[in-house]
């Protein structure tokens, strides 16, 4: 399990999240845990906090902000990019997750403006 501190930034945007990522591959006590949880056994799963509310989600589609979705992805498709605590991640470099993250929410492609799918 590794955890670490990120910020998030948007149009709009500063939100302080806590990222933990669990695998079941360390160790035979955490597979077990993870298997009766639900995980497969050997996948990775990223859970989101963001530090200003209650929530944590492992499902990146299950917030209803757009730019939560869109954090959520990018963390869980480049959780190595993000080595330090207080790194930042800003969702408008990442057009492919912003832009499923708009599609969620009815905001269409922004692609164009973001330099074009990743």
């Amino acid at each position: 399990m590794q955890a670490k501190l990120i910020m998030v930034l948007d149009d709009a945007t500063e939100m302080p999240v806590l990222a933990v990522r669990v695998t079941g591959r360390s160790a035979s006590g955490a597979r077990e845990i993870m298997g009766r949880a639900g995980y497969g056994d050997g996948q990775g799963y990223v859970w989101m906090h963001p530090l200003s509310t209650s929530e944590m989600r492992s499902d990146p589609r299950a917030w209803g902000n757009r730019t939560r979705v869109a954090a959520h992805l990018v963390l869980d498709a480049h959780w190595s990019k993000f080595g330090h605590n207080g790194d930042v991640l800003d969702v408008r470099q990442y057009p492919a997750q912003l832009n499923e993250a708009l599609r969620m929410f009815g905001g269409g492609e922004r692609a164009a403006v973001f330099g074009g799918a990743q």
